[in-house]
């Protein structure tokens, strides 16, 4: 399954964005490369930030050319052109400090961080929910 979200908000890029979720293996890999990167020198923060942008450009498979996606109605016109984006386009994107040359604000990855997370980590709270619906079974 994919997702699709316009980037609308305030300094945003304006695109559409469509991302899908990593399989298991692939996210347990985007933390070790993440390590991997980072070095035995590296941070906590720095770990989780690398993380997070190695799972970005793992999960974002496609941005439209179109910088004027303000709505989901807007990239269901049928103008809006999509181009698929691979793991060393977002790389270059991100490390690209010409804004106009950019298919990503700071913004919008911002944005995209935070929609990797939502959708591939867990948080205390949601253990905590289902951890209450836990039931003792007997299987002898």
């Amino acid at each position: 399954m994919q997702y699709q979200l316009a980037l609308s908000l305030p300094d945003c890029s304006g695109r559409g964005v469509r991302f899908s979720l990593l399989s298991p293996a692939d996210h347990d890999d985007v933390m070790l490369q993440a390590a991997k990167r980072i070095g035995p020198e590296g941070s906590i923060i720095e770990l989780k930030k690398a993380e997070w942008r190695e799972g970005v450009m793992r999960m974002v498979k496609e941005v439209t050319v179109n910088t004027d996606c303000f709505s989901q109605e807007a990239l269901l016109r049928p103008e809006v052109k999509w181009r698929k984006v691979t793991y060393v386009d977002l790389e270059a994107d991100f490390n690209e400090s010409d804004e106009d040359k950019r298919l990503l604000q700071p913004k919008d990855w911002a944005i995209l961080t935070e929609m990797y997370r939502s959708k591939h980590d867990v948080s205390l709270d949601e253990v905590k929910l289902i951890q209450g619906k836990v039931l003792a079974v007997s299987t002898g």
